[in-house]
């Protein structure tokens, strides 16, 4: 992360072990279409509940025919209160989230431990994998 991370502008990069396999299994699924000739578009693609921005962009010189690619998170957070915060990635609608927030602060399930990432003051995290809650919270 030294290459495209700035620790001191963005604060300590944390991020989420190997968060692509649950049970054995890979949580990446195929994205919808991208159309690879639309220079100069930027967008936002799911692949199963992986978010990510998708840019093209031309490329000059010996490489004009080809276009560049790139795949980024499309969300960080970065903790810049003075006191550590919990973040657990969901998506669902806004009484899913209501719902599942009034659970967690009763209780945590180990599923939702492992997912739950934890920041100290100044520290930042890639969000790009989100569980979906709406299917029995």
């Amino acid at each position: 992360a030294q290459h495209w991370w700035d620790d001191t502008s963005n604060g300590l990069l944390v991020l989420q072990k190997s968060a692509m396999v649950e049970h054995g299994q890979t949580s990446v699924d195929w994205s919808e279409d991208v159309d690879l000739d639309a220079a100069g578009t930027n967008g936002e693609i799911k692949c199963g509940s992986f978010i990510f921005n998708v840019r093209i962009e031309s490329l000059a010189g010996a490489f004009h025919r080809s276009n560049l690619i790139c795949f980024t998170p499309r969300y960080v957070v970065k903790n810049t209160l003075h006191i550590a915060v919990s973040v657990l990635p969901i998506f669902g609608g806004v009484h899913d989230a209501i719902r599942k927030a009034s659970q967690l602060r009763q209780n945590l399930k180990t599923i939702d431990l492992k997912r739950k990432i934890d920041l100290a003051p100044g520290e930042s995290t890639v969000l790009f994998n989100f569980h979906n809650y709406t299917r029995g919270i």
